[in-house]
């Protein structure tokens, strides 16, 4: 059901055709648009607004006619192919920003000019390297005993784990709702030993999906035989935080330190000057820049 305050597909091409020179980018939440408006900022873009896609009442039946997930994501991604569709080759001063998700790895692309996909899953992966993780220990943390690529190389093989078991959901269509996985993780001395196969059992259980154990083990063997040698395409976002938090906490003198805590620093940590090496950013100066002058 549409929101109050969220507008049609129709009044949304009445107001582009009304005010042509209104600069929108769309994103899926109001994290992303935090995001994305502080980066704006930055460079100076401060005639370019950005909107979560609640304000924006996307049919259901659309999204799923386009094969996507009825959810934030793919309504973002409707948005775009439907002001192409409406626009043509007059299109709107508009971006819409979805994470990509799978589609990196799966190859997929989208034909649709006005989309834009983050370069990796979705955008807390842009802090899935040494820098940011140095400036979270460092600055947020403190004295935290152990290097950032000491932590990445930990947590990575459990975040890439966790990764194929959601790709496996998503390509055999089940749908299924996640359960906790840190109760699967304990620390040792190498680093996490996470007991995948205790937490599959879990997880199908939890699904009623228990006896077709077979079908998705073996689904998870092709999504793995997927994996690249790019971890930032092969990690979801909210396992990178929640894992992340977790071995946080099992360090002496960290274990009040909550997940929300953990995601915020992650974002703070972020540099526009290493951000403008990246597709997504690059993209968006090129269209909001221009326009502007």
């Amino acid at each position: 059901m549409a929101k109050p305050e969220s507008r049609t597909l129709d009044e949304i091409v009445a107001l582009y055709r009304l005010e042509p020179q209104l600069q929108d980018i769309y994103v899926e939440g109001n994290k992303d648009r935090s995001f994305i408006e502080w980066f704006l900022h930055v460079q100076g873009l401060r005639d370019v607004v950005v909107k979560d896609i609640g304000c924006v009442d996307v049919p259901a039946e659309m999204v799923l006619a386009r094969k996507l997930e009825d959810n934030q994501r793919g309504r973002v991604i409707t948005l775009a192919y439907f002001l192409e569709d409406s626009f043509g080759l007059a299109l709107p001063s508009v971006s819409c920003i979805a994470d990509g998700d799978f589609d990196h790895i799966n190859s997929r692309n989208h034909n649709a000019t006005l989309l834009l996909l983050t370069d990796y899953t979705s955008p807390e992966l842009y802090f899935f390297n040494a820098d940011s993780l140095t400036k979270l220990l460092k600055l947020a943390l403190s004295s935290f005993p152990k290097t950032a690529q000491k932590v990445m190389e930990e947590i990575r093989p459990v975040l890439e784990d966790l990764f194929v078991v959601r790709m496996a959901n998503a390509s055999l269509g089940w749908g299924l709702q996640e359960v906790k996985f840190e109760r699967s993780c304990r620390i040792v001395e190498t680093g996490i030993e996470f007991d995948l196969g205790g937490y599959i059992a879990r997880y199908l259980q939890a699904n009623n999906q228990y006896g077709r154990k077979d079908e998705f083990v073996g689904a998870i063997r092709i999504c793995k035989a997927r994996l690249t040698g790019e971890p930032r395409i092969q990690i979801h976002g909210h396992d990178y935080v929640r894992l992340l938090a977790w071995y946080i906490r099992q360090h002496k003198g960290f274990k009040a330190v909550r997940d929300d805590v953990v995601e915020r620093a992650l974002f703070a940590s972020a540099e526009s000057s290493q951000l403008m090496s990246e597709k997504l950013f690059q993209a968006l100066l090129k269209r909001f820049q221009v326009s502007e002058r």
